[in-house]
């Protein structure tokens, strides 16, 4: 039926572009290619004490969205956290999935944010 030959053009398709690994036999998907391979619990050691919380808040007052070397390097609390860390961090607290709408540089205290 028309089903049937639609999934089969489907699994067809992939079959053509799509790596060998992440398809059955048959063209359809494994589902356990894109299943995480190891799941990473964040431990009490990594997680954000107020101190951090407050040098960040400090750390975006002082030097702005977009600055993370910079606040690393001002403020010896913030050196432990990549870049990304920091910045994945201040979203959050910024309430905000991207940073993007935030010129950078932009400067924001902790009653703005």
């Amino acid at each position: 039926d028309e089903e049937d030959a639609r999934i089969q053009w489907a699994n067809a398709m992939r079959l053509a572009v799509t790596r060998p690994d992440a398809l059955n036999a048959d063209g359809s998907i494994n589902q356990m290619f894109f299943k995480p391979k190891k799941v990473v619990f964040e431990s009490a050691s990594k997680r954000w004490t107020d101190v951090e919380r407050a040098a960040l808040y400090a750390g975006l007052e002082a030097h702005g969205v977009g600055e993370w070397s910079t606040m690393k390097g001002a403020d010896k609390v913030l050196a432990d956290w990549d870049t990304l860390t920091l910045r994945v961090k201040a979203s959050r607290m910024m309430g905000t999935q991207s940073l993007a709408r935030y010129p950078k540089g932009w400067k924001a205290n902790k009653a703005t944010v």
